[in-house]
């Protein structure tokens, strides 16, 4: 557990369900000096539940002189739809501010291609040729060099780093011949927990205040339990419990200062996996409980978290932070044709975005999952061939680069109150965001497609804002156009950022 106590935050989601994701309340967590150090101390919020909202009609947006950044909206539509009013969610106006420290992105090839152009504060490093077999390919002989000129990269452009210190190399493995998608014996479990040690203590004695962060191992599955996936760890759950206590010794010897995050536990078979992992002492060990929120959509991470806080509330933990080190989605691209993954019914990776579709997903990603107590949210990932937010490999920023500077626009700075489906319309999401005292803003799309709509009345609403475009664009006729990719509804015309 974390110095300094904690305290618990209920979280409400649209489920109607009580999820406790409890926020840490001391200061310092894998932070960096200035503003962004204060995300670690945040009030409770509410994501709301389905109720409905006034569902009276909005009136007609009176006249807005022709200020500078504000254009005509589409003007209302002369077939025969009509605007249909459906209610918002309620919400609790006693949203936590999002910081920039939300923001993570994984890229793998920083030391080759340009820096990336939207904006992030942390970084976690996987598939970046930097865990155990890369760092200590022989016995006592270590190559840094790759490390050492990301760690560069890291402090010259103020990110913070995760570096995942699993996998086994082969020499010092417990089955050496095993198969492993990173090389023979990269899943199993250290044959020696001494070879480990010493591994852990020359990583953090060379990166000693220069590394914030490090993670046990990567989406570890456990061969003591049902459903066992062998994948990136192959050994039982005592295994990595020992694991995660020889690297917590050495780290709290060594530099005390940063801080040990769980293995990342992944998707919905993870949780299970979380639950046995604490339950054998590895709550002990851990500052930071690390989940990959893979879904097959935005909407669908609220109740995925709410089974991850349910297991921290069993073992007593419901103020620890909550991160998602790792998910996104597979993305088309023009060097590759992507196929869909089809690992199971509606998985993630069933079907293969398009760059615009993919501009729609992250924004909403964002907002959800922050509404839902996730404290970090690490995008996988910039340059990778068929999950790329960049395209050629990172060589090319194109649609969802700008949704993301877009999104880091709208989200950075503001309090969300809560996010959540319309009771009368399970595909209408709604965030409600404040900034300062007075302003508001609503965050709004429908899933499944264009539905031409009329906000709330009391909202006020007079503008709004899209991805592709920084001004604000008038409402007319109360009434706006949403679709997949969220618009920004606003209710005065000056620009939503911090």
């Amino acid at each position: 557990m974390m110095p300094g106590g904690s305290s618990i935050n209920r979280v409400f989601l649209a489920t109607g369900t009580m999820l406790l994701l409890g926020l840490w309340s001391g200061a310092g967590t894998c932070a960096i000096a200035g503003r962004e150090n204060l995300n670690s101390v945040h009030p409770a919020m509410a994501v709301p539940s389905a109720t409905p909202a006034n569902a009276a009609e909005a009136s007609t947006a009176s006249a807005i002189g022709q200020s500078p950044g504000v254009a005509e909206g589409a003007p209302p539509r002369t077939d025969d739809s009509r605007p249909v009013t459906y209610g918002a969610p309620s919400f609790n106006p006693t949203g936590r501010e999002l910081l920039p420290v939300f923001f993570g992105l994984h890229i793998h090839r920083a030391d080759t291609i340009p820096w990336p152009t939207v904006p992030f504060t942390r970084w976690r490093l996987w598939d970046t040729y930097t865990n155990w077999t890369n760092l200590e390919p022989h016995r006592g002989q270590y190559a840094f060099s790759k490390l050492d000129k990301f760690v560069d990269l890291a402090e010259r452009h103020h990110k913070q780093l995760i570096l995942v210190l699993g996998m086994t190399p082969q020499w010092a493995s417990s089955r050496p011949d095993e198969w492993c998608p990173y090389g023979k014996g990269c899943a199993a479990p250290p044959a020696s927990i001494a070879d480990w040690d010493t591994y852990v203590r020359k990583v953090m004695t060379r990166y000693k205040g220069r590394i914030a962060c490090y993670e046990v191992w990567n989406e570890p599955g456990f061969s003591d339990m049902k459903k066992f996936e062998k994948g990136f760890f192959s050994g039982t759950a005592a295994d990595m419990v020992e694991l995660a206590k020889a690297a917590h010794r050495a780290m709290k010897e060594i530099d005390p200062s940063a801080r040990l995050l769980s293995p990342s536990f992944h998707e919905d078979g993870g949780v299970p996996r979380l639950d046995r992992f604490l339950q054998l002492g590895g709550k002990a060990y851990v500052d930071v409980v690390s989940h990959h929120f893979y879904r097959s959509a935005p909407e669908a991470i609220p109740a995925l978290a709410n089974r991850v806080g349910r297991v921290l509330l069993k073992h007593g933990m419901s103020g620890i932070p909550v991160w998602n080190t790792e998910s996104g989605y597979l993305v088309q691209n023009r060097k590759r044709d992507v196929k869909a993954i089809h690992i199971e019914p509606r998985s993630w990776s069933s079907r293969v975005l398009t760059q615009e579709a993919l501009a729609g997903t992250i924004p909403r990603s964002f907002a959800v999952a922050f509404a839902s107590g996730i404290e970090r949210y690490y995008w996988y990932a910039w340059d990778n061939r068929i999950m790329g937010i960049a395209e050629d490999e990172g060589l090319r920023a194109g649609a969802a680069a700008q949704a993301w500077l877009r999104s880091v626009e709208w989200l950075s700075g503001s309090r969300i109150d809560g996010c959540g489906p319309s009771q009368d319309k399970q595909s209408l999401w709604i965030c409600q965001m404040r900034r300062g005292e007075t302003r508001k803003a609503w965050m709004a799309w429908n899933t499944t497609g264009p539905m031409y709509w009329k906000a709330p009345a009391a909202w006020k609403a007079v503008t709004f804002e899209r991805l592709a475009e920084p001004r604000s664009l008038r409402i007319r006729s109360g009434a706006v156009e949403l679709g997949p990719e969220p618009i920004l509804i606003k209710a005065d015309v000056d620009p939503w950022r911090d």
